[in-house]
């Protein structure tokens, strides 16, 4: 399995490294966002890393699939996932658990994708008081990361907002898994902008749009 170093698009020359698929369309991995192994250029052992839920980017050094002797080093995704559509509507979400482990604070303020025409982050907030029931979003202009630290993006929380959606640039639906198999979810990608220029592009696995954050564990 191939993974390259790929270019920041359109803002700053800094390689980092994020798992590329040289395949055929018809045979495509896929991802299930529901493991906790690292997925990085230093550990290229099969097809089995391609199923994990963690994409290192812009790494020197990262764990191996048992977690012994951890050196990780960059922007880490875990449980990464975009829901499909409610049929009928061009708005949907993303989720994820960004993971700080480089030596320097990451700030994020943009957000894109290529099958939507906006991306940004919200949160949902609960509005009218204690014993409302009520809850609106709002936009979060920047969201920073000391090193070490970590922001989940979930339901209810933090989330990245996709509006615009083209719903036929997403991959077809997977097949159903074969008994006693996982079901395995095909990749799209989306790009994380920093203050300072950066652009980490990762792979979200797109699932259902009645999709449940209980299948994550």
């Amino acid at each position: 399995m191939n993974i390259s170093s790929i270019m920041p698009t359109d803002r700053q020359a800094t390689r980092f490294n994020t798992p590329r698929f040289n395949t055929p369309q018809s045979n495509t991995p896929h991802s299930t966002p529901n493991s906790t192994h690292r997925f990085c250029p230093a550990v290229t052992t099969g097809l089995t890393l391609i199923l994990n839920g963690i994409i290192c980017l812009g790494l020197s050094a990262c764990s191996d699939s048992t977690g012994v002797n951890p050196t990780p080093a960059g922007l880490h995704l875990q449980d990464a996932y975009i829901k499909r559509a409610v049929p009928g509507r061009k708005m949907t979400a993303a989720y994820a658990t960004l993971i700080n482990y480089s030596p320097d604070e990451l700030c994020f303020v943009d957000y894109s994708t290529a099958v939507a025409r906006a991306v940004e982050l919200h949160v949902t907030e609960p509005v009218g008081g204690p014993d409302s029931q009520r809850v609106a979003m709002r936009r979060i202009p920047e969201q920073c990361i000391a090193p070490g630290e970590r922001v989940t993006l979930k339901p209810g929380g933090k989330h990245l907002m996709i509006m615009g959606l083209d719903a036929s640039a997403l991959p077809a639906p997977p097949k159903p898994p074969h008994t006693g198999e996982p079901q395995s979810y095909p990749t799209t990608q989306l790009r994380l902008g920093t203050r300072d220029g950066r652009l980490f592009t990762a792979e979200f696995a797109v699932v259902p749009f009645n999709y449940s954050a209980q299948n994550l564990r």
